[in-house]
């Protein structure tokens, strides 16, 4: 069960909001067994009330808070509050997007042993809240552009409980929408209330497999689904898109999928295009397997994509389908992964000689708009080259910034790229580190800063789709700073592990060899 770190002063100015609100303790809400208590407050801003159970004294009791049916955070009510004590608990949810949100509070009853009984009551009081705001803004942050269709298509929002598989642990909470293809649009860290990736259309986390052919024909003006990339861009048949440019109804729906608290497996056929929204790719596997471990007590995420490419004969297909068979060779996202709002302000690598011998390492803080070089950061990871050509596979650009000689990197907004790891207090700030052992990834590409804020942190091959691709990728993803330590274990009833983000990666990489030290020059 978590341990919550004690976030009362964070809140302090809400609860001065809030708690004018709240119902007295003195009104009685006596539940099943020894235990009374509240919901209070159940909307955007906070879910508060409080727990007591009598059997446990003065000890807190564990809560179990669920939004539309699923659970999206586990605290203890510990917190002070005048009119209970230290029974209290206020928590500020994700941001859940426009439509009605339904919220229930579960108490974790136990014996006076500390036994769980297997009664778990639900706080009567506030239950629902009605949300209208878009994408524009959420507790101060914006979330996306507001005028962007993904905005204005609010599917996702409307329906995302009913159709997200959420795998959710201490440390972390992943959700991986179905009607989406699959695609990944949440994952938290320790707190569950801040998202690390970014919510808008063509972004959070998907597989992205670009193509392009010599004959393929120009796309008319009211197919292109990026009309700045020109009449005849390369395709690229994503997770989420759907038919005709749009992002609702059932064409990106995945074909087959099952989950439970800990692993997502999605498959979807014939994708459609993100570039181009008359065509589908006929004959195209997208599979994606989504596990958090280790088991009983996460730390990371574990993306296992696997695609296979069997197309049809030309005769076979629909108007609205294609089979190429003569691909170029492209730069490939695979997973393509877009960090949260302005977590681009740093990134964070071991570019020394020795790997997985605590070297110091090497902070790149992301260049300006105005830099000649702003959109062409690539953070080269090994010498794999591809048909003779003078640079490393994946470069996405032939700029490389630095010389990764581990598996990993990791990204930071402003306040987590300040937060000193030495210091023992919690990182106030957003950090993803992302880490991969596969000999065909190049490197990571990324995005400098600008107006919007993106983030782009994606691990690059370069190859080509043919028939009969058969190919697999395996991604590791942790919700921390790379010199964070995270707390990890693997059955109910075993032994707790602690290590750094960086040592959890070195443990992951067993006798995997380290990539080359990158002598590669423009």
């Amino acid at each position: 069960m978590r341990t919550c770190d004690s976030n009362y002063r964070r809140h302090l100015i809400l609860c001065l909001i809030w708690t004018c609100a709240l119902l007295p303790a003195s009104a009685v809400f006596a539940l099943s067994g020894n235990i009374s208590g509240h919901l209070d407050v159940a909307h955007q801003s906070a879910i508060a009330g409080w727990a007591k159970d009598g059997d446990l004294g003065s000890q807190p009791s564990l809560v179990a808070i669920y939004i539309n049916g699923k659970v999206a955070h586990e605290m203890l009510a510990d917190q002070y509050r005048s009119d209970v004590g230290s029974h209290a608990f206020h928590w500020t949810p994700p941001f859940m997007g426009p439509g009605t949100h339904q919220v229930q509070v579960f108490v974790i009853d136990r014996n006076g042993a500390g036994d769980p009984t297997h009664s778990n009551p639900l706080l009567p009081g506030a239950s629902t809240w009605n949300e209208s705001n878009a994408c524009a803004f959420a507790s101060g942050t914006p979330m996306a552009d507001p005028n962007a269709g993904w905005c204005t298509n609010l599917e996702y929002y409307s329906e995302r409980a009913a159709v997200t598989d959420y795998l959710y642990g201490t440390n972390l909470r992943v959700g991986i929408n179905r009607s989406l293809g699959g695609t990944i649009f949440e994952l938290y860290g320790k707190d569950h209330s801040r998202n690390l990736l970014y919510e808008h259309g063509g972004a959070a986390m998907q597989l992205s497999i670009w193509g392009k052919t010599q004959d393929q024909a120009p796309i008319p003006s009211g197919d292109q689904c990026v009309s700045e990339w020109g009449i005849n861009p390369a395709f690229n048949p994503i997770q989420a898109q759907a038919s005709h440019c749009g992002w609702t109804g059932s064409s990106n729906d995945v074909d087959w999928g099952q989950a439970n608290s800990t692993v997502s497996h999605v498959k979807h056929n014939d994708p459609w295009q993100f570039s181009r929204g008359n065509q589908r790719i006929r004959g195209l596997l997208m599979e994606q397997h989504v596990a958090v471990n280790p088991p009983a007590q996460p730390v990371y995420v574990q993306l296992t994509h696997h695609v296979t490419y069997y197309p049809p004969e030309p005769h076979e297909l629909d108007p609205d389908e294609i089979a190429p068979k003569n691909f170029w060779v492209l730069d490939q996202e695979v997973p393509a992964i877009f960090p949260a709002f302005q977590m681009n302000h740093t990134y964070f690598y071991y570019s020394g000689t020795d790997p997985y011998s605590h070297g110091q390492v090497t902070a790149k803080h992301v260049p300006g708009e105005n830099d000649p070089n702003a959109t062409k950061l690539f953070f080269q990871r090994s010498q794999v080259g591809v048909g003779g050509e003078g640079y490393p596979t994946g470069s996405g650009a032939y700029n490389p910034t630095g010389c990764m000689t581990e598996h990993w990197i990791s990204v930071c907004d402003a306040a987590g790229a300040a937060w000193d790891g030495a210091s023992g207090t919690t990182n106030p700030g957003r950090c993803l580190t992302v880490a991969t052992f596969d000999d065909e990834i190049g490197g990571f590409k990324a995005y400098a800063a600008d107006s919007e804020g993106w983030g782009h942190l994606t691990p690059t091959s370069r190859f080509d789709l043919h028939p009969g691709f058969n190919r697999q990728w395996v991604t590791y993803l942790f919700p921390a700073r790379y010199d964070e330590v995270l707390t990890g274990k693997d059955t109910p009833n075993g032994q707790e592990e602690t290590k750094t983000v960086r040592e959890w990666v070195e443990s992951l990489r067993g006798n995997a060899s380290a990539p080359g030290q990158c002598s590669w020059t423009p």
